[in-house]
């Protein structure tokens, strides 16, 4: 397409510009979201390894209350 080219601007209306510059936005915005999925996702990955992370941390630590608290009863 010659427009997209810039070579047939000048014959353009000013619709046809706005069309055309509405269309540019949108595939910018398009290709910054293309290159922001991977570093989305991983970031998503790792906040759920940390919160399994935590909630397994948090298990062993409740268990390990748990086992002092009945060594106190039995003594």
């Amino acid at each position: 397409n010659e427009r997209m080219n810039g070579r047939e601007l000048d014959g353009m209306t000013f619709f046809e510009l706005l069309l055309l510059e509405v269309q540019i936005l949108d595939g910018m915005n398009s290709l910054q979201d293309q290159m922001a999925r991977p570093r989305l996702e991983e970031i998503a990955r790792q906040r759920k390894e940390e919160s399994i992370s935590l909630s397994v941390s948090a298990e062993q630590e409740r268990c390990s209350l748990d086992i002092v608290k009945d060594d106190h009863h039995i003594s």
